[in-house]
């Protein structure tokens, strides 16, 4: 949408007690990426961007989270602090394990 970031601005790898996310973009597009599965390739899903805060997951067939947003807190310098989804907070990964990219 018109005054949306930069994609690349949305991207990272985030971490939660029940795993870890990555945000990439692929293709001019954003997807999110579940990195610690077998194989996660399977299960990557398409992101649209709402806003500058906000991301949904897009449709898509199956019992996924199509429709859901995925919305974004930020610092003042526009550093992401964490994001939300399916009743978790994420935070970037290096917030959660100092040390690990």
């Amino acid at each position: 949408p018109a005054g949306a970031p930069p994609l690349a601005s949305l991207t990272g790898r985030f971490a939660s007690l029940w795993g870890v996310v990555d945000i990439a973009e692929l293709g001019g597009r954003l997807v999110l990426v579940r990195p610690t599965l077998t194989d996660p390739l399977p299960g990557i899903e398409e992101l649209e961007v709402v806003d500058g805060g906000t991301l949904r997951v897009a449709a898509q067939p199956g019992f996924g989270p199509a429709g859901e947003p995925i919305r974004f807190e930020r610092d003042t310098s526009g550093r992401i602090l964490s994001l939300r989804f399916g009743g978790v907070t994420n935070r970037p990964v290096e917030d959660v394990v100092p040390g690990r990219p």
